[in-house]
């Protein structure tokens, strides 16, 4: 239908310019069945904002072997780190960050997405690096993890992954890269992982239930990693009570972070995934 992905991003501006037509127009606009019941689910009325899901795709026996193998590698790292005269913590941690990474990144790989859900990808990734950006200004109130957030529950936990690493990623070219950048890109990773994993197979889901959910995921999720990466970066020796430590000073900014959250979810969730179910349905991105 599209020439090439600059033709399709055109399209896909224009179409998220437009009125939300599913609440407006009354046939589908794809002739597939999914688009009919997320058509009718979006009408005035509805208690919850539709979400279609897509076929279930097994892993490839290439996907499930390389898994294998690095759950296999996992012990090894641990092993030879002990064996390290310094104990390098973060060499350590960092090399089983990667392990835990490259896994989502194949099973994304694995499903082979069109250009049009790549394309996609990029402008929600676009999207999370400039509401950080914009709001540079107030620490740890951001609407980045909410943008992930509404990414895995519209396109998948992989694609929600995929979103949270890369968003991390490129927004710390402006904010500065570091050791910390390969645990942001793990931490929000698994944000988007866990809440696609939670909502993305449901017909609808609530603006409360997303607030809700992202407030706590930033405590559980995003905070258990970042707290004590704070410490493995900082110092050499790791002990039970620095880690606690971390925690305690860190739970000011994760209820700065995670009120923010949940407050973007409760004014973006709706109207961006109704968007993105527009585009999904009309451009087949399902």
């Amino acid at each position: 239908m599209y020439q090439s992905s600059k033709e399709f991003l055109k399209a896909l501006y224009e179409d998220m310019e437009q009125p939300n037509q599913l609440e407006e127009e009354a046939t589908p606009l794809t002739t597939k069945d999914v688009s009919s019941s997320a058509t009718s689910h979006s009408r005035p009325g509805s208690k919850g904002i539709p979400v279609t899901s897509p076929k279930k795709n097994k892993l490839s026996l290439r996907v499930k072997l390389v898994n294998i193998f690095l759950l296999l590698l996992v012990p090894f790292v641990i092993y030879f780190g002990g064996k390290l005269t310094n104990r390098n913590y973060l060499a350590v941690s960092v090399m089983l960050l990667i392990i835990g990474m490259v896994p989502f990144f194949f099973a994304f790989e694995d499903r082979k997405p069109s250009a049009k859900e790549l394309v996609l990808l990029a402008v929600l990734v676009g999207i999370a690096v400039v509401g950080r950006g914009i709001f540079f200004m107030l620490p740890q109130f951001k609407p980045m993890a909410a943008i992930v957030i509404i990414s895995a529950v519209s396109l998948g936990a992989e694609t929600g992954f995929l979103v949270g690493c890369l968003s991390a990623l490129i927004s710390n070219m402006f904010f500065s890269q570091g050791p910390w950048t390969p645990w942001q890109m793990f931490a929000f990773g698994m944000v988007g992982f866990v809440a696609g994993l939670i909502f993305h197979r449901r017909k609808q889901v609530s603006r409360l239930e997303l607030s809700l959910f992202g407030f706590i995921s930033i405590f559980l999720i995003y905070g258990l990693i970042m707290n004590p990466a704070s410490v493995i970066m900082y110092t050499s020796d790791v002990t039970f009570g620095a880690v606690i430590t971390s925690f305690v000073s860190g739970a000011p900014m994760d209820l700065i972070h995670g009120g923010s959250t949940a407050i973007f979810l409760f004014i973006l969730a709706d109207p961006f995934l109704k968007k993105l179910e527009r585009i999904k349905q009309k451009h087949d991105i399902i």
